[in-house]
C-alpha cells in the first residue's frame, strides 16, 4: 500500500501550519480518517492526530491527538498552539523549530487505494494553488 514520501510529508506539514486556511483543516481531518498522522513532539514523544475540531461557541480550532505509547488517553490543544514554534526562552537548548512536526502517515489497511490517491491529489492541488497564489500576490 502506498504511503507518503518525505517530500509529501513535508508538503502536508506545511499545509498543517496554515492555520487560517479552512482547506488545511479539511485535508488533515480526511487524512486522520484514512490513516495515522504521526507527529513528533519537540521533546521526542510521538503522537497521532485524531481530528481537528471546532469549539461550538468560540469557533476556535483544536487538534485532538493521542500519544503513541499510551493510546488510552486523548488530548486537545488549540490548533495554533499545536502548530506553533518552540518557545526558545523556556527551552533554550531545544534544536527543533516547531512544537510538533509531521513525521509519518500510515494508511489503514482497510482504506481503499482510490481514497488514498484522492488524498494525494488534494495535497498536490493544495500545494499548486498555494504556489500560484504566492506568485500573483
Amino acid at each position: 500500500m502506498r504511503t507518503l514520501t518525505i517530500e509529501e510529508l513535508s508538503k502536508v506539514d506545511k499545509i498543517m501550519r496554515d492555520t487560517t486556511n479552512p482547506k488545511s483543516r479539511k485535508l488533515i481531518n480526511r487524512m486522520a480518517q484514512l490513516g495515522l498522522l504521526v507527529t513528533n513532539h519537540f521533546k521526542n514523544n510521538k503522537y497521532v492526530i485524531l481530528s481537528i475540531s471546532e469549539h461550538t461557541e468560540t469557533g476556535e480550532l483544536f487538534v485532538n491527538y493521542r500519544r503513541c505509547a499510551e493510546f488510552h488517553t486523548s488530548f486537545s490543544r488549540p490548533y495554533e498552539m499545536f502548530m506553533s514554534e518552540v518557545d526558545k526562552v523556556k527551552y533554550p537548548l531545544c534544536e527543533h523549530k516547531y512544537r510538533m512536526t509531521l513525521v509519518d502517515f500510515i494508511p489503514h489497511e482497510s482504506t481503499p487505494n482510490l481514497l488514498l490517491y484522492s488524498m494525494f491529489y488534494q495535497i498536490d492541488k493544495y500545494t499548486f494553488e498555494e504556489e500560484n497564489n504566492n506568485e500573483t500576490v
